[in-house]
Formats: C-alpha cells, sequence, structure tokens
C-alpha cells in the first residue's frame, strides 16, 4: 500500500511492490511485481515487469513483460520477451547489444576467404 511521489535513482537492483508515480533509475535489474504499479519513466540496465507500467522504459540490455503484466508506453531495449497474456500497448525500439540504436540496417555476413582460380 506504499505510494512513492518523485524521482527514485538506486545503485544495483529493485523490486517494486508498491506504487510509483514519478521516474526510477537503477543500475541493476528493476522488478516491478504483480502487485506493483509504476506511472513515470524506468531507467535500467534490465526490467523485470509483473505488475502494472504507464511511462516508458529504457533497458540496455533487457526487458521482460510476464503473463499478467499491463505496459502503456514506449519500450527501448536490445531484447524483449512478452509472456502470453501479458498486454502491451505502445511503441518499440530495439538497440544492438552494446545499447547503440539498430538502424534496421543488416550486419554484412562474414566474408568468406576468397577462392585463387585454378592454374592452367
Amino acid at each position: 500500500d506504499s505510494v512513492l511521489h518523485g524521482k527514485l535513482s538506486i545503485e544495483n537492483s529493485i523490486r517494486i511492490d508498491g506504487r510509483i508515480e514519478g521516474e526510477v533509475s537503477s543500475t541493476g535489474v528493476l522488478t516491478v511485481g504483480p502487485n506493483g504499479e509504476v506511472e513515470g519513466d524506468i531507467f535500467a540496465v534490465s526490467s523485470i515487469i509483473g505488475g502494472k507500467v504507464r511511462g516508458s522504459i529504457s533497458s540496455t540490455k533487457s526487458i521482460v513483460l510476464e503473463a499478467q503484466s499491463v505496459f502503456i508506453g514506449n519500450l527501448t531495449t536490445a531484447k524483449l520477451t512478452i509472456a502470453e497474456g501479458a498486454m502491451f500497448e505502445g511503441k518499440c525500439t530495439m538497440l544492438e547489444e552494446d545499447g547503440v540504436k539498430n538502424n534496421g540496417k543488416q550486419q554484412p555476413a562474414q566474408q568468406h576467404k576468397q577462392q585463387t582460380p585454378a592454374s592452367k
């Protein structure tokens, strides 16, 4: 039944089982439990959403939307997992593994060694 209004910045990981209205940032894994709610933006290395979030999530490594989660907003991440039963309404921007925005271009396939023509 806890409610926090404002900006919360955590070194390492955090689990939210109450309600937060404002920005939340973590240098580790940010987990919103099944009874947790966040209305605001989330910034973390990885995010696991089991409750309700309305805002944006930016995670450099991964975001997981668990089966009963409700997410309304925009996602930015390198890896996204959406479990069956999760509700997602918004836009997703995928990043490369190093956190750089993927512009939709395919990486060139590994080049094969050039064969030399057989001598005559």
